[in-house]
C-alpha cells in the first residue's frame, strides 16, 4: 500500500498576485474580449519574463529590463519571432499594468516601453 504525501502548493508570486488584482478591475470595466487582450501579455509575457530575471516587484522593472523583453519578443532565434506591431501591442497592455502598479503605490511615475510612431503607409490606387 503506497502513502499519500500532501505537498504544499508552490507559493504564488506577488505579481500574479497584482496582476489578479488589476485584472478583477479591468473585468468589471471593460468587455471580455478586452479583458483577455490584457490579461494573455502580462501574465503570459511579462510577469513570466519578470519572474526568470529576478524582478519582484514592478517597481524594480528599469528600462533595461523594458528592452530586453521587447528585444526578446523580436529575437530572430526564438521559435517564432513576433512582428513589431505586435510586440507594441503586448507592451501596450504591460504599460498599462505597470502605470496601475504605479498608482496602486502612490508613485507618479512607472517605467514604460516607447516606441517610435510607426509611418503611415500609403495606398496607391
Amino acid at each position: 500500500m503506497t502513502k499519500l504525501k500532501i505537498v504544499d502548493p508552490p507559493e504564488r508570486s506577488r505579481l500574479l498576485d497584482l496582476a489578479d488584482e488589476w485584472l478583477e478591475d479591468v473585468k468589471i470595466n471593460r468587455r471580455f474580449r478586452t479583458f483577455q487582450s490584457c490579461e494573455w501579455p502580462v501574465k503570459r509575457v511579462l510577469i513570466p519574463f519578470m519572474e526568470a530575471e529576478g524582478i519582484a516587484t514592478p517597481a524594480d522593472f528599469d528600462q533595461a529590463a523594458v528592452n530586453r523583453l521587447s528585444n526578446s519578443l523580436t529575437d530572430s532565434s526564438r521559435a517564432k519571432p513576433l512582428s513589431l506591431e505586435s510586440v507594441r501591442t503586448y507592451m501596450r497592455q504591460c504599460n498599462i499594468w505597470l502605470r496601475w502598479c504605479a498608482v496602486r503605490h502612490g508613485r507618479d511615475k512607472a517605467v514604460t516601453a516607447k516606441w517610435q510612431k510607426p509611418t503611415r503607409k500609403e495606398v496607391t490606387t
